[in-house]
């Protein structure tokens, strides 16, 4: 190290970013890091994720930052993750400690928080998302004749106005047998087609596509522990409550298997106005039940296992799972917040007459991750159906991508998609659900399958046994929510897809 040293480096850093608050891509704040950075490739790199960081959308007004800034604090003062950082990720966290209860209140901070924890990890900047979503290519020829039975599913139900237009993709012995779009975006005659490209807002898919690979994936790294109280993470979720309480026995496994205590749901987005308050208000809600003692699916338990995620990570879940995750997979049509030049590839979701007032196409339908700024760990994410395919190909090839890397291990694939009996004769494994009868996956898909449902009328199966993955996107809330019609549709179209590839498997 030369002599300046690092905490002389991160002195620098401080100033910088005391003149910089309103100007947060250039001025003093952007020349301290780059001065800072001619130490190695690592701080170079740590350098242009504060930088996006500060030029995000999330940046809020001069004066303030983003608030996973702030959630970055005391995941770079962790034991476990200070016994693996080099000397100068270590000297600047102890310069970022010292200064804590002094100088800069507001910042409290966390920017020099956020450059250890980007140093340690020694993370490469993300590329931008294209202009507009890539290309999917076709499947192979004759999918049509082969899966007759599933497009004639699919185009009843159109006719029957269950939803205008659906998107779906099968996977079958590690390769894709069939990808395609039937119907229009909306029910208008001069509505766009859609294609095998075109992009749906998953809803819920986020909860296992987003939430539960990066717990996964965590879980791996050995800095998640499934029963662990969430509130050594979340110690807002006690505040309330006696020590002792039942609070207080809350784990991530009993947010994983939907079984906290925690309601289903509730209308957040009613009394909060942005993400701050709206976590602050879920963690505040009331339990119905003793933990681990009744399954109840929850958007609230989600919402939690997302920040809890990022706080673990010391970074936002959209930035881990698009470099961690997508990226590896090649999974670029998936993301939150796609951004506006996508829109008139994405189907809208609902004509919006009661919230926003506005048809939802390319934002997220779901008020309370909208008011979260539409990333959230129960909600957020927008993609194709042939992007969750290479998840589900990763998973079934018991997690390797490309190459023969692995994201996941088989035995962390197998503990996730098991049934976690939580409590005894629950559906739910760690995140996904598996098939019970009545299942959307209609009478086919084996024991050992795993799924999701997402709000909006999309959907993913894996059978781990076939193997077979497919998945089915629809906008069935256009233009209003009051149709149950899919409930029907799926099973009768996943059965038709089996029975198309029995004979080949």
């Amino acid at each position: 190290m030369d002599d300046e040293g690092a905490a002389a480096k991160g002195g620098r850093l401080w100033d910088g970013l005391a003149g910089a608050a309103g100007a947060p891509t250039n001025g003093p704040f952007a020349e301290a890091c780059w001065a800072a950075a001619t130490v190695d490739e690592k701080a170079s790199a740590a350098t242009s994720i504060i930088q996006e960081a500060l030029a995000a959308p999330d940046t809020g007004s001069p004066g303030e930052l983003p608030a996973h800034w702030f959630r970055a604090v005391p995941r770079a003062q962790n034991p476990e993750r200070a016994g693996r950082m080099d000397a100068f990720a270590r000297e600047i966290v102890d310069f970022i400690c010292s200064q804590l209860s002094d100088s800069l209140a507001p910042f409290n901070g966390s920017a020099f928080a956020s450059y250890a924890v980007a140093l340690d990890a020694m993370h490469t900047p993300l590329a931008p998302l294209s202009k507009s979503p890539p290309d999917v290519p076709s499947a192979a020829s004759g999918q049509r004749e082969r899966f007759a039975a599933a497009y004639a599913v699919l185009e009843a139900a159109i006719g029957a106005r269950a939803f205008p237009g659906a998107s779906f993709a099968v996977l079958s012995a590690n390769e894709i047998a069939a990808i395609d779009g039937v119907g229009r975006f909306t029910y208008d005659s001069c509505s766009p087609a859609v294609t095998r490209s075109t992009i749906y807002d998953l809803a819920s898919l986020t909860k296992v596509i987003a939430a539960t690979s990066m717990a996964m994936m965590l879980f791996e790294r050995g800095a998640l522990t499934l029963d662990q109280p969430i509130a050594e993470w979340l110690p807002q979720f006690v505040q309330d409550e006696g020590a002792g309480g039942m609070r207080s026995q809350v784990t991530v496994r009993m947010l994983l298997a939907h079984a906290s205590g925690l309601p289903g749901y509730a209308r957040l987005f009613e009394s909060c106005r942005d993400r701050a308050s709206l976590l602050a208000a879920a963690m505040r809600l009331p339990l119905e039940a003793p933990p681990g003692e009744r399954a109840v699916y929850s958007d609230p338990g989600f919402i939690l296992l997302g920040e809890l995620l990022e706080r673990i990570a010391g970074e936002p879940l959209e930035s881990f799972c698009a470099r961690e995750i997508f990226a590896p997979l090649g999974m670029t049509s998936t993301c939150f917040r796609p951004p506006p030049t996508w829109a008139s590839s994405i189907a809208p979701s609902e004509e919006d007459r009661e919230f926003r007032r506005r048809v939802l196409q390319g934002e997220v339908q779901d008020e309370n991750c909208f008011v979260m700024g539409g990333v959230s760990g129960h909600a957020g994410l927008f993609s194709n159906a042939l992007d969750p395919l290479l998840l589900a190909r990763c998973l079934l090839d018991g997690g390797r991508v490309a190459g023969g890397v692995r994201l996941f291990s088989p035995e962390t694939i197998t503990l996730f998609t098991t049934r976690a009996n939580l409590p005894p004769g629950s559906s739910r494994s760690l995140g996904w659900d598996t098939p019970s009868p009545p299942s959307s996956s209609g009478n086919y898909f084996h024991a050992r399958s795993v799924g999701h449902l997402g709000y909006s009328g999309t959907s993913l199966w894996i059978d781990f046994e076939r193997p077979l993955a497919v998945a089915l996107f629809t906008n069935r809330t256009w233009p209003h929510r009051e149709s149950q019609a899919i409930r029907s549709i799926r099973p009768r179209f996943h059965d038709a897809i089996v029975d198309a590839i029995r004979p080949a498997i």
